[in-house]
């Protein structure tokens, strides 16, 4: 062989080698785990990365709300649950899907689909799509994001103990919210890393989350409806919980909440059936319940409101605030109207803290009927810093007629001090004791009148006494005691000017003589005290005498009185 035959057979011999290296080290495809048409076109345009849109490949466009449509079963769209769960979880289908995952639209599924604890590292979207039997994600583990938007599940989905890492979302941006139907969504325990979006769904059988974790914000708005009750007892939520405008026809429970954000509750949301229920809930930012229906009475007992509770225009039945603290009690204001309470409407406050309280009120009348308040409220041991401040002629707060502040506490039918103790406090630190006086003195007269219909008669005239003699020892009542004083020491002068030797001494002289008697303790003269010790009558008759005793004791009472109002002993109870 000649040595240039010998170089090409070298050649061609290192060019088979490589060649069949390179066939070694390629990595085998994976069979089509398809095992229909649908299914085999699927794979090979999720393998491609791209979208499996069936309503496509059928060439029609389906509501999944419509069961009962025939095209439902064309075999086109027909989706195993053992493919699904073969893909997403066999790794050798699993490894293969490419960085976009699995995205599927208009399939039909009617068998269980089960991924009860999977494991599932790909991207996932089953949108648009029927699901007839029951859907499990318990104890799943997703690494990316879950999409069923727009799809329906006729036996409800069951994901309790969900671990997703990312978005898990029933509704996304400009599609239509999902469906489920025979059964609830069960999220009990489930932890979202991303946000939980399931705006504008239907939750026929309500939504089970009791102790659900959400890192990102949870969006249950645009006219969801749940047709059960929503369950978030104990549930997290690190960012807003916003379920404006939707509807719940069960109500929503979710006592022990933790929100890290806002609480939107407004625009029109509506709570039918059964109450909303906050008990012992945190929502570090605001809670808006502004312009939303409430068909019982919300019970926000024991919560922490950071942030403002809004109730502007909303429709109550009645609210329980016990024992709740509030960063600002919002009950309209200038630029919005104040909350439609039923006319049976009671507003609990019993232990309520806030630092500001806000309200809003026509402006056309001192002391119009309606406002925004209650006809009925529980105020006993309500606590608020300061009134809000409102410009506007008849809507700040803390410039209004004394008789509206009368008629405001008085819708409280159990009389207590405290809460015109605490209206007064409140106006004296903001510089207004007039207002404030006002105030403890319409407590003194609701006192006195509450005294009556008891039959108390003993404390009434007790408080009739203090009102006559020194208007209860509040502000300028307390002047009073000069016109008695005054006049007991003219019904005096007229007493003594019967006496000829207190004639003798002159005008002056009797004025200061009654004077110095109805005087307790304090002595002005020596004489008028000789005068009146007169035990053999020789400048007194009896009648006279027996004036000036009730004339001394009238004067230790007004004494007593005045030291008393003096020492505030007289302004409350």
């Amino acid at each position: 062989m000649s040595r240039c035959a010998l170089s090409i057979f070298v050649m061609f011999g290192m060019i088979g080698f490589a060649l069949a290296q390179a066939q070694q080290v390629q990595p085998q495809q994976p069979e089509n785990p398809g095992q229909n048409p649908a299914e085999i076109w699927v794979w090979d345009k999720v393998r491609s990365g791209q979208v499996a849109d069936l309503h496509g490949y059928c060439d029609a466009y389906l509501d999944p709300r419509a069961g009962d449509d025939p095209r439902w079963r064309d075999p086109c769209r027909a989706i195993s649950a053992a493919f699904l769960e073969r893909v997403l979880t066999q790794e050798h289908w699993r490894s293969a899907l490419p960085f976009p995952g699995l995205r599927i639209i208009g399939a039909r599924v009617s068998e269980l689909l089960d991924l009860t604890a999977a494991h599932i590292s790909a991207e996932v979207w089953l949108n648009h799509s029927r699901f007839e039997s029951e859907v499990r994600f318990a104890r799943a583990r997703l690494d990316g994001l879950l999409s069923l938007s727009g799809s329906i599940f006729e036996k409800g989905v069951a994901a309790d103990g969900l671990q997703a890492s990312s978005n898990l979302f029933l509704r996304e941006v400009l599609r239509e919210g999902a469906t489920v139907r025979g059964g609830p969504l069960r999220l009990v325990g489930a932890k979202i890393e991303g946000d939980l979006s399931m705006s504008g769904s239907t939750f026929e059988n309500g939504i089970a989350a009791d102790g659900l974790k959400v890192s990102g914000n949870l969006f249950l708005n645009e006219r969801a409806l749940v047709g059960g009750p929503l369950l978030l007892r104990g549930a997290r939520i690190e960012g807003d919980l916003s379920v404006s405008g939707s509807s719940f026809k069960d109500g929503i429970v979710a006592d022990g909440l933790r929100a890290s954000g806002n609480l939107f509750l407004n625009e029109g949301a509506a709570v039918r059936g059964e109450p909303l229920r906050l008990v012992g809930a945190k929502i570090e930012g605001p809670l808006f319940m502004s312009g939303s229906t409430f068909e019982q009475t919300p019970a926000i007992i024991f919560a922490r409101i950071e942030g403002t509770l809004d109730l502007s225009g909303a429709k109550l039945p009645g609210l329980d605030l016990t024992s709740t603290s509030i960063g600002e009690l919002r009950l309209g204001n200038s630029q919005s109207a104040p909350p439609n309470w039923a006319a049976n409407a009671s507003l609990i406050l019993r232990g309520t803290r806030t630092k500001i309280l806000l309200d809003q009120l026509d402006g056309s009348e001192p002391c119009p009927n309606r406002d925004a308040w209650p006809n009925r409220l529980d105020l006993q041991g309500f606590i608020y810093e300061q009134l809000g401040a409102d410009p506007g002629a008849g809507r700040d707060i803390r410039q209004r007629e004394t008789c509206w502040y009368e008629s405001w506490l008085g819708r409280d039918p159990h009389f207590a001090h405290q809460p015109y103790r605490q209206l007064a406090g409140v106006m004296r630190a903001m510089g207004d004791p007039e207002r404030a006086e006002a105030v403890l003195y319409a407590a003194r007269e609701r006192e006195r009148t509450e005294a009556w219909k008891r039959d108390d008669y003993l404390e009434a005239a007790w408080l009739w006494l203090l009102k006559v003699l020194i208007g209860y020892g509040i502000g300028s009542g307390l002047f009073r005691v000069f016109y008695w004083v005054v006049g007991f020491t003219l019904i005096g002068m007229l007493v003594l000017s019967f006496s000829r030797e207190a004639r003798d001494n002159g005008v002056a002289w009797m004025f200061g003589a009654s004077l110095d008697h109805l005087l307790p303790i304090v002595s002005l003269n020596k004489e008028f005290d000789d005068f009146f010790n007169d035990p053999y009558r020789e400048r007194l008759n009896g009648w006279q005498l027996a004036y000036f005793a009730v004339h001394a004791l009238f004067g230790f009472l007004l004494g007593s009185f005045v030291v008393a109002a003096l020492a505030g002993l007289t302004q409350t109870a």
